[in-house]
């Protein structure tokens, strides 16, 4: 004979009661998967400009090169190279690279890194100069490289 159930009270079976503690520990996994990728996305937006940041570092150190001859300058150029590689470090500690694309040919992989700033004419489609390089974290980009392309069409700019 079943137990009588005191006014006001509702019987719960333990089915249903292990439900409840399931979908509410979805719930709460769910908000904190959201927070970590609203995290994740705004640490990927830090290293992208830092990586960016880098990458003109190292174009400004190799132009310096050629035209430093004294030794006070070289060796200034020599640890503005080391700072380089010590931030270069930190990024391959959080799994970022740097990708330029220069001299690449233009397919739908490069196409979808990329943001196309301009066109030049040229024999074919490659990239011939590279604004901005391609961020990429985990292999995924996470900032579009900035590039200008050659292009066989006769009017300049003009999409394919």
């Amino acid at each position: 004979k079943p137990k009588p159930v005191p006014i006001g009270m509702k019987i719960v079976s333990p089915v249903l009661e292990g439900a409840a503690i399931i979908k509410k520990k979805n719930a709460i996994i769910k908000a904190l998967e959201d927070t970590i990728k609203r995290k994740e996305k705004d640490e990927n937006k830090i290293l992208g400009e830092l990586a960016t940041r880098i990458f003109f570092l190292e174009r400004t150190l190799n132009r310096s090169e050629t035209t430093l001859d004294e030794k006070k300058s070289k060796n200034l150029l020599k640890e503005l190279r080391s700072v380089k590689n010590q931030m270069l470090n930190v990024l391959k500690d959080h799994q970022i690279t740097i990708e330029d694309p220069v001299g690449l040919s233009l397919d739908k992989t490069l196409e979808e890194k990329v943001e196309i700033i301009g066109w030049l004419p040229g024999p074919d489609e490659r990239v011939k100069e590279t604004r901005e390089p391609i961020i990429l974290r985990k292999g995924e980009v996470i900032k579009l490289g900035q590039v200008i392309t050659t292009s066989p069409s006769t009017v300049i700019g003009e999409e394919k």
